[in-house]
């Protein structure tokens, strides 16, 4: 059946539902109707004979014949190409097309799960490269994230190992409109892919903008299995945030494209403070997996617990930190810490290392390695902070020694002499009043009492008790800890560390204890001064009492140790 529109464009409907239009200035389209439902029509431009496009258009839709137009433009110019397409597209609205009832599509939950065979999402790369789904890699400008993904793809292309996994072999289109080609060039021949026949390179040079709709829609997923777009911000020039309509005609893009079968991973650059993807959220909504990508060559982790939380500042304003941390290093390093992952639980950041020592280039899980590094670094700050502990606690106990009982150090000027050494207020306080305390610890080396005559009436001193533990102090422990299961003394095991909580991890007491029992319940034993005078010292007794018997200050903070103590029991 052949008709004729008053524009000259002739219509010719085929037994398969094929039109052909055959249409002035020697052009012919056809326009092939698809059974899928959710598939665009298949549509083929020719002029004068020639092929000019074969893709997937819906020429109903204002903005695929835009993307035609400028398409068929670039290669034909003396035709008017936007006139024609939207004279077939009315035509194609006044032919009846048999209607579908989408609604008897439904299919019960047992027929669907039947169908799993035919929508199986097997992994090319296990959380990684997946057939029909998006994979996003956010990093950083100049993080590696080139190098890193050109590895992947040729482990992919060749079947070779990532990950300490043997990976299928696929064919992988890269497409590149952010590199010099010259560069890119390098990365592969560096990486070992002379042999990689099945990973085909499209450069900037011919590389469509994902604006381009009928260039991807013609796309041929046929011969690819896996597609890079290197990266979504080159191929998205003069596209803003603030663009919302542009942004999702490229979402769109890469949805339908993933959506034809292929596995599409898309590098992406992040805000400048590198703390995220850069983009409108929608971005993050389409896509199927989210891996945030930072460069950490030359970083180790303070602790092995949670590292990928420790990741060194990443942001523009840091450059010379990344500088320094990257100076004379030949093994780039990258983290890749999932932040969405909508196919099954998320899984766990790894971190991958290329060693660039001699050709080829290798790549490496070291995950272990920085899990190992950050418990080494801990326990190595851990000892340093015990050392500078012990040292300060020691010249604390000389200088109480050096003042004696007739000129104590306040509690003041203790945790001043401390900070001084390098401690925090925090943990200069902790020391005084519990570290080191006779009171609360056996192994103490003094006790705070109030000191008489003091003109504040409530000022504390230290005043140091016998037998002094040579050299122990307080905080090395750890330094010589006892046997596994063997406690030689769990007093001493949870004297407090700075934060306020013992060896074993147990919170200690914020204040000290005025009840006249020591922490087992038991009476405080006796306490002996150091450096005892031969004559009477007029130091404070129990009731506030002096030696001479005048009242002293009020014995508001009287320590345990001194409780039930007469005059005559203290050899003072």
């Amino acid at each position: 059946m052949t008709t004729t529109t008053p524009n000259t464009i002739d219509a010719n409907t085929l037994p398969d539902g094929t039109i052909e239009f055959l249409c002035p200035s020697q052009v012919r389209i056809t326009v092939a109707p698809s059974h899928d439902p959710r598939q665009k029509p298949w549509v083929q431009v020719d002029h004068a004979g020639g092929n000019v496009i074969s893709t997937y258009a819906n020429l109903l839709y204002m903005s695929d014949i835009g993307h035609l137009t400028q398409h068929c433009g670039s290669k034909v110019d003396a035709v008017a190409w936007h006139a024609i397409l939207t004279d077939v597209g009315f035509r194609l609205s006044q032919i009846p097309s048999p209607s579908v009832d989408v609604w008897k599509l439904a299919v019960t939950a047992a027929d669907f799960i039947t169908q799993a065979g035919q929508h199986h999402m097997a992994a090319d790369i296990r959380d990684f490269v997946i057939p029909g789904c998006i994979t996003l890699i956010a990093a950083p400008r100049s993080s590696g994230k080139t190098i890193i993904t050109l590895a992947v793809a040729l482990a992919l292309a060749t079947g070779g190992m990532f990950r300490g996994e043997s990976i299928p072999k696929r064919r992988v289109c890269y497409v590149d409109r952010d590199n010099p080609p010259a560069l890119l060039r390098r990365h592969i021949q560096a990486l070992g892919g002379e042999t990689a026949h099945d990973l085909h390179v499209l450069t900037r040079t011919h590389a469509p903008s994902l604006l381009d709709r009928a260039a991807w829609d013609a796309f041929p997923v046929t011969d690819y299995d896996v597609v890079v777009v290197d990266s979504i911000g080159s191929a998205t020039e003069g596209v803003s945030e603030k663009e919302g309509a542009e942004s999702q005609r490229v979402i769109a893009t890469l949805k339908d494209l993933a959506h034809r079968g292929p596995a599409v991973v898309g590098l992406d650059n992040t805000i400048k403070s590198g703390l995220s993807y850069r983009g409108r959220g929608e971005k993050a909504d389409a896509v199927d997996i989210l891996y945030e990508a930072r460069n950490v060559t030359g970083w180790t982790p303070s602790a092995a617990a949670q590292w990928w939380e420790q990741l060194p500042d990443a942001g523009e304003h840091a450059w010379q930190q990344r500088a320094s941390r990257r100076k004379g290093q030949t093994e780039l390093r990258v983290a890749f810490v999932p932040s969405k992952y909508r196919l099954d639980i998320e899984p766990e950041p790894f971190v991958l290392a290329v060693a660039t020592q001699q050709i080829p280039w290798t790549v490496a899980d070291i995950t272990a390695e920085i899990e190992q590094a950050g418990e080494e670094a801990a326990t190595s700050a851990r000892k340093a902070k015990q050392a500078k502990m012990a040292s300060a606690e020691a010249k604390l106990i000389a200088a109480i020694g050096d003042r004696g009982p007739a000129n104590p150090m306040t509690q003041t000027e203790a945790v001043s002499m401390l900070t001084a050494l390098g401690l925090s207020r925090h943990e200069a306080r902790t020391l005084v009043q519990r570290g080191g305390n006779r009171d609360l610890y056996p192994d103490g080396s003094w006790v705070l009492r109030q000191i008489p005559g003091h003109r504040s009436g409530q000022a504390l001193g230290l005043y140091q008790v016998s037998p002094t533990p040579a050299p122990h102090v307080a905080y090395t422990a750890a330094l010589a800890p006892d046997a596994p299961g063997v406690h030689t003394n769990s007093r001493r095991e949870d004297r407090p560390v700075t934060d306020g909580s013992s060896a074993s991890g147990n919170r200690c007491p914020s204040s000290i204890p005025v009840k006249n029992k020591d922490l087992n319940g038991a009476t405080a034993p006796k306490t002996t001064m150091l450096g005892a005078a031969t004559g009477p010292i007029d130091l404070p007794q129990q009731h506030g009492a002096s030696h001479g018997g005048q009242k002293r200050n009020p014995d508001l903070t009287a320590s345990p140790a001194m409780q039930g103590l007469t005059d005559e029991d203290i050899p003072f």
